[in-house]
């Protein structure tokens, strides 16, 4: 039979190895798979001690000595439960592993045979899931909007330090609580009614909802005035998994704003002429109304004293 080439046998998927030794760590078989992983071809490795081929310099005493132990001990530790460690291909590149023992014994020999799983797939995959959950980290904790991750059933399972700061509670104290149960009573004084609320709405039915002002209650019972936008998480089944709420705190003056610019809508549109004036009489404001009924445009009005002001035949 014709012997493997390096380049030959490193080709194709790898599945798990299987290479036994003696109790002289000299190896006895060295199956197909172990040929593809390790990138050597049979004949080169049985014969030859497992720790010069395949354990890397620096942990080649701590292996024989485990052989030796396990030699030598009646009912041997670690045998036939699995466990990572570190290995060598036939180049010199390390690589983790998954690796169960088992032991068997004849008249005369020791063997000891082990399964291997080449791990570096999944220490990728793990390292990647690892670096984005950093990242994915780095960007909640720095952004100044408070964020609160649910579950289907709104229970909280993350927050960031914005949200608990926001909240008056620490992050760790949030998660596992319920969102309804802790957050939202404040608008209801300790009951919060599910039907109607935007947020539970977004948790069964889906979508996203953003709320002006709404009141967030803080763990000490004061209340919060926020403004909100929550959005569902959906699988691919789009089956509601969760939902993601974002808050920030509404200032005074930010409120004030607001009011200003729905009084200042209202006066716009009734039917009365409106002036305002300063303490000294001078006007500060007039309505569409006044410029109506009055005939002064708004650009000739501001400015004037009112009691200067005649009607310049303006309808009605």
């Amino acid at each position: 039979m014709r012997e493997e080439t390096t380049q030959e046998v490193t080709r194709g998927a790898v599945e798990d190895a299987v290479i036994t030794i003696d109790a002289t760590d000299t190896i006895e078989e060295f199956d197909s798979n172990a040929v593809k992983m390790f990138g050597v071809p049979r004949a080169n490795a049985v014969g030859k001690r497992l720790s010069d081929l395949f354990i890397p310099p620096r942990l080649r005493s701590v292996h024989r000595q485990a052989v030796a132990r396990q030699s030598h001990q009646q009912k041997p530790d670690r045998l036939g439960r699995h466990h990572e460690g570190i290995a060598m291909r036939g180049d010199g590149t390390e690589f983790p592993v998954d690796i169960a023992i088992t032991r068997s014994e004849t008249a005369d020999r020791l063997l000891f045979t082990g399964v291997i799983r080449d791990l570096s797939d999944e220490k990728r995959a793990e390292s990647r899931a690892e670096t984005e959950n950093r990242e994915r980290q780095l960007i909640l904790d720095s952004v100044g909007e408070g964020i609160c991750g649910t579950d289907e059933e709104g229970i909280i399972i993350f927050s960031n330090p914005s949200a608990a700061d926001q909240l008056g509670w620490n992050a760790e104290e949030l998660v596992g609580q319920s969102l309804f149960d802790i957050v939202l009573p404040a608008a209801t004084g300790g009951i919060h009614p599910k039907e109607g609320c935007p947020i539970y709405s977004v948790l069964k039915k889906g979508g996203v909802r953003h709320v002006r002002e709404a009141l967030f209650a803080r763990k000490d019972g004061t209340v919060l005035s926020v403004e909100y936008t929550v959005t569902s998480l959906r699988e691919r089944d789009d089956k509601t998994r969760g939902m993601v709420l974002a808050f920030r705190e509404i200032d005074i003056r930010t409120k004030a704003n607001g009011i200003q610019r729905l009084l200042s809508s209202v006066i716009e549109q009734i039917g009365e002429a409106v002036v305002i004036t300063d303490a000294w009489g001078c006007v500060q404001y007039v309505n569409a109304a006044f410029e109506r009924i009055t005939g002064y445009s708004r650009g000739d009005a501001l400015g004037l004293d009112w009691w200067k002001l005649r009607i310049k035949g303006g309808q009605d």
